[in-house]
């Protein structure tokens, strides 16, 4: 005998699941579609010697340049992407959820190592290297604040290899 569902279901897919996708698809092309439509800018931007700051650790090669900002870019728009993404579920399920804070902490941590991120696409051109360090000290200090209070949540026998053993007795 089973019970039926006291709350939402959050695994079956939804009309707002749909428009999403369909978001992000038609953000992919907006992005896209200026270097397919103007190429003359695909060879201004990828052929630019525009790196002056940080040439000499890109070798003065501007594809070594674009796949390292391409990549940061592309971290740093799926970091902010994961922290909304946990940000929405924790206001719509917040009562459904035990310790919705350690998704907010989470959250808080994804935002911080994607600012890292940012600031490396950033720093190709503009040498804010003070800003930078101060995105870094601010990353390094959420990334130990969630994990010294990550443990915490755990209960007392935390170790499910020790309960199995007091439950097999």
């Amino acid at each position: 005998m089973s019970t039926p569902a006291t709350g939402p279901d959050y695994f079956t897919p939804s009309l707002f699941t749909k428009r999403v996708v369909y978001t992000i698809v038609i953000g992919t092309v907006a992005i896209i579609a200026p270097f397919l439509l103007w190429p003359a800018l695909v060879v201004r931007l990828f052929g630019s010697n525009d790196y002056l700051p940080r040439a000499f650790c890109y070798l003065r090669r501007p594809a070594l340049v674009w796949t390292h900002v391409t990549a940061d870019a592309l971290i740093a728009v799926a970091c902010l992407a994961i922290s909304v993404t946990l940000a929405y579920l924790v206001y719509k399920a917040r009562r459904d959820i035990p310790f919705h804070w350690i998704f907010l902490a989470f959250g808080l941590f994804i935002i911080a190592c994607g600012g890292t991120h940012f600031m490396e696409v950033i720093t190709v051109w503009q040498p804010v290297y003070v800003l930078s360090a101060a995105v870094k000290i601010f990353t390094a200090l959420a990334s130990l604040v969630t994990a010294v209070v990550l443990p915490s949540t755990f209960p007392p026998s935390w170790l499910w290899c020790r309960e199995r053993k007091r439950q097999s007795k």
